[in-house]
């Protein structure tokens, strides 16, 4: 009986995270609730976990191309991004325990080494992992993966985002983001 009750447990989690669905967070929305917005590219990732092994944070060091807002400086930066989502442990009436996947609406947000792009990023009250970096403000991504539009081509001209459709002219994204925010971006120096 015990295990028919796993089991049953297994499966409704496995259910409930696979019909998960993730909200779509239009562009503009993005770009007025962001903090920090800025092009960069990821110099190196790494992951902790808390206390209880319940949850993992991954931090990704990016280096800042372009600055559209927030008046952050050239240089480096700390994006931190929820790792394994929480685990929530709830105990069954037949002593068993049910582990439940707790999932984001927007979807967590994965970085990897190499990846270029434009962030759309919030102060985080996450620990900051990092003591050399240029703007020693630990942030995080607004909206999960939704608050980071990737280049996807070999010249970086090309960029995705997950809800809209792919922009072939990145002069007409950066045109729109100074646009909406009213502010004329800043380009670091190699």
């Amino acid at each position: 009986m015990k295990i028919f009750a796993i089991l049953v447990s297994l499966l409704l989690g496995y259910s409930d995270r696979s019909s998960a669905q993730i909200r779509e967070v239009p562009l503009n929305e993005l770009l007025d609730n962001s903090t920090y917005i800025f092009e960069g590219s990821v110099l190196s990732t790494s992951q902790v976990w808390n206390r209880d092994s319940s949850w993992n944070y991954a931090f990704a060091i990016v280096q800042i191309t372009k600055v559209f807002k927030g008046g952050l400086a050239c240089g480096t930066i700390e994006v931190i991004m929820p790792g394994n989502e929480p685990i929530k442990k709830s105990k069954e009436k037949d002593g068993s325990v049910n582990l439940q996947v707790i999932e984001s609406e927007h979807g967590e947000l994965r970085l990897e080494t190499g990846q270029k792009g434009i962030f759309l990023c919030n102060k985080t009250k996450l620990p900051t992992k990092a003591d050399t970096l240029t703007n020693r403000i630990a942030t995080e991504s607004y909206a999960g993966q939704q608050g980071f539009i990737q280049y996807t081509s070999n010249n970086h001209k090309t960029v995705a985002h997950r809800f809209s459709s792919t922009y072939n002219d990145l002069d007409s994204l950066y045109l729109l983001i100074d646009s909406r925010t009213g502010i004329m971006h800043s380009n670091c120096s190699p």
